[in-house]
């Protein structure tokens, strides 16, 4: 009768655990997978070389490379979370960072869209990004 207790009491730890891995936020996401770097309020760190969301964000999202490399940031890409609750992730990431202006004209990601990108990152993600990075919002935006 023990070893019963002890396997259903096991059953409904980890059962109970799996269901809340299924049903991620995307809030708890950004803090498991991108608070590491960007911190609690996207705030980024320049010792470290990473951008702060609110520009970062609107300067990758009026380029389609930049769409792209959204979904190929290291820890985001290889995090083991499925595609929608990326593409959620990234949606969450927009809405709470990007300017009211990007926020407009998104499109917002899907997980049909997800997959390729993921699996084919670049070599240089930090050359991407510089690249992104430094070309004119304004010349794009108003495309």
């Amino acid at each position: 009768m023990k070893h019963l207790a002890k396997s259903l009491f096991t059953i409904l730890i980890f059962g109970t655990y799996d269901a809340s891995l299924k049903a991620e936020t995307p809030q708890l996401n950004y803090l498991r997978y991108c608070q590491g770097c960007h911190g609690d309020a996207g705030q980024g760190s320049a010792r470290n070389s990473v951008p702060e969301l609110k520009e970062a964000i609107t300067k990758f999202l009026v380029h389609p490379e930049g769409r792209d490399y959204l979904v190929q940031v290291a820890d985001v890409s290889q995090s083991p979370i499925v595609d929608q609750e990326l593409a959620d992730l990234l949606n969450w990431m927009i809405r709470r960072f990007g300017t009211k202006e990007i926020q407009e004209k998104f499109a917002p990601y899907k997980a049909s869209e997800i997959s390729e990108p993921r699996l084919n990152r670049p070599a240089n993600t930090r050359e991407l990004r510089k690249k992104l990075t430094g070309k004119s919002i304004h010349s794009t935006m108003s495309d």
